[in-house]
């Protein structure tokens, strides 16, 4: 079953081009990973798979559906947005953001149910967060808020998980345990989109690496140094520690 795909998608804004020609399609159950340089289009895609814009051209589908069809289907979709798109002033406590995605499609407001609250506390366990539950978000380090969204986008065992760069601000400890929890969601069924700029960590837990540069360059099972020196315009360190090989992605307008 195609859970999502993209056809002759083109996106702009304004004037500006930002996706030509895309055609894309994750099956059920996939884990894949989008790469790319800044502004390549990655978020945009997420972005089109949420319902938040519209292409220019072409279509999109989610279970079968436009985005902005869905309904009770979003209850089956997590996300995890980048840490520049949050507010993070918010006067909000740690355990209401996480339940807030749960109620958030309910068809009356209510308090949440014990089995409700125990999605969040269990979610906020897995993360190493539950301590925190009463703490405002705002009062939170960087990696720790990270986590209280992740959380928030496993929390109700969601069928498809869309995640943006959630490595950001975190240390190398927590992205192990993240790998550690994206793997066991993905062996469960959980259909998983990684947007993430470190390849040499997504190229050993995902079934598929996509590239976007405006366009999907190629989809490979293992990244290739002549083919990202290309997609990247040259922008990319490849380094080695022992037996393995990781890769860092300099910054670039």
């Amino acid at each position: 079953m195609k859970i999502i795909e993209l056809k002759n998608v083109w996106m702009s804004y304004d004037v500006h081009p930002v996706l030509e020609n895309v055609d894309l399609c994750v099956e059920e159950g996939e884990f894949i990973s989008l790469i790319g340089p800044n502004g390549g289009g990655k978020t945009t895609i997420l972005k089109l798979i949420l319902g938040i814009i519209k292409p220019t051209r072409g279509e999109v589908k989610v279970f079968g559906k436009n985005p902005q069809e869905l309904d009770k289907e979003w209850d089956w979709v997590g996300y995890v947005p980048q840490r520049s798109n949050v507010d993070w002033r918010f006067p909000i406590r740690v355990e209401d953001v996480v339940l807030m995605d749960i109620l958030a499609r309910k068809p009356f407001i209510r308090r949440a149910t014990n089995s409700e609250k125990e999605m969040v506390n269990q979610a906020l366990k897995k993360l190493g967060i539950f301590h925190l539950r009463k703490r405002p978000i705002g009062e939170l380090s960087g990696g720790e808020q990270q986590r209280v969204f992740i959380a928030r986008a496993i929390a109700k065992k969601p069928k498809l998980l869309l995640l943006d760069e959630p490595t950001t601000g975190v240390d190398i400890r927590f992205q192990h345990i993240l790998q550690k929890i994206l793997k066991e969601l993905h062996e469960n069924g959980t259909t998983i989109v990684l947007v993430s700029h470190d390849i040499g960590v997504v190229s050993k837990i995902v079934q598929r690496i996509v590239c976007v540069n405006k366009r999907v360059h190629a989809h490979i099972g293992e990244f290739d140094e002549d083919h990202l020196c290309e997609l990247y315009g040259g922008d990319v360190s490849f380094l080695t520690h022992g037996e393995g090989k990781g890769v860092r992605l300099r910054e670039h307008d």
